[in-house]
């Protein structure tokens, strides 16, 4: 559970950190889970998930925007992948 939540703490802190980019996933600690879902309001979450999937990056289309399962047991270099991706897509 301890390295879920670093994991789900690590990616929910990168993506608030990316310009535009808004967390829809409660930030209440007594409803954190093991997911992390987020929008961009200059990106469609169709669009957006689909140009994820095609880089590699494992997510789902859900409630409104892009679904991240960032389990205990990915590697830091994965989840710091994810972020650099939704970086490049988002910016660009």
């Amino acid at each position: 559970e301890r390295a879920l939540l670093h994991n789900r703490d690590l990616l929910a802190e990168g993506i608030t950190a990316i310009p535009g980019c808004e967390l829809i996933s409660s930030q209440d600690p007594s409803r954190r889970s093991g997911i992390v879902t987020f929008r961009h309001p200059g990106h469609d979450p169709g669009s957006l998930h689909e140009r994820l999937r095609e880089r590699g990056i494992i997510c789902a289309k859900r409630g409104g925007g892009v679904r991240l399962s960032p389990h205990f047991y990915l590697s830091e270099a994965r989840l710091e992948r994810a972020l650099q991706v939704v970086r490049e897509l988002v910016s660009g």
